[in-house]
């Protein structure tokens, strides 16, 4: 029998679709993402559009990254936008930080709420990224139930530069499940991250080429959201208590860069 897609919500930046039980997030190839950090996208996003799959029908949520939606170049650029003197490096310990201090608040509470939705969610979230990012997104990537790359992805640490740490609980991830030797390497010398890392640490779930990438995903993501609400809402509760050190983590890191 032929499975149904019905179109929830289509803009510039995603889209959202429903087949059975499943609704599918894509974040599209070259996307402004940076738009998200703007109050009113974000409040359309998290109010409106992820609203109208919160009902019951709904038991698992896949998020698709497609391809340079996390690159470092993009990334780059918008760094570069939001400092006062671009070529100068940030300095947190000062009043004259060089940085536009609410453009990069909008950044670290975005990226927040978007974590916190996904730890806090009463269904099943499924995390896929297609291609490479920087590493300021690898603990999105994590965040979720289950999580896939392609075999090309590599996530690396631009922002180190600028002696930002690994912000949305990487350290908490590298700390549980990666050797002291590599997190102090990361922390200190920004060394990338690839698939097959992660694959080795046993931090992501599947690596898939990426000529199927998004095939496969939806593929799997339709198979695990057949489990039962029970068993979802048992496996669910069970996270929440094991990642409450994680949400610590999470509010650790916006006090520091959003309260100062």
């Amino acid at each position: 029998m032929k499975r149904i897609k019905i179109e929830i919500a289509n803009n510039a930046l995603y889209s959202i679709d429903k087949i059975d039980r499943l609704a599918i997030i894509k974040f599209k190839s070259d996307a402004p993402l940076e738009e998200l950090y703007k109050a009113k996208n974000n409040s359309i996003y998290f109010d409106g559009d992820i609203e109208k799959i919160s009902g019951s029908e709904i038991s698992t949520r896949l998020f698709i990254f497609s391809e340079n939606i996390f690159s470092e170049d993009r990334f780059y650029n918008f760094f570069e936008s939001i400092k006062l003197s671009p070529n100068k490096k940030i300095d947190f310990s000062s009043n004259d930080k060089n940085i536009k201090s609410l453009e990069f608040d909008r950044f670290v509470n975005i990226k927040f709420r978007f974590i916190l939705d996904i730890l806090e969610s009463d269904k099943l979230n499924i995390m896929a990224l297609d291609g490479s990012s920087i590493g300021l997104w690898l603990s999105t990537i994590l965040s979720g139930d289950f999580s896939i790359l392609s075999k090309r992805s590599e996530f690396t640490f631009p922002f180190l530069k600028d002696d930002i740490i690994p912000l949305g609980g990487l350290a908490y991830y590298l700390d549980r499940y990666v050797g002291k030797a590599y997190v102090d390497e990361l922390l200190l010398m920004g060394n990338s991250i690839s698939s097959d890392d992660l694959i080795e640490w046993n931090l992501v779930n599947r690596v898939f080429s990426s000529e199927s990438f998004e095939n496969k995903s939806v593929e799997l993501a339709l198979e695990i959201s057949n489990k039962s609400d029970f068993y979802i809402k048992t496996i669910r509760s069970y996270k929440k208590h094991l990642r409450s050190r994680l949400v610590e983590s999470l509010e650790m890191e916006r006090n520091f860069f959003v309260s100062r």
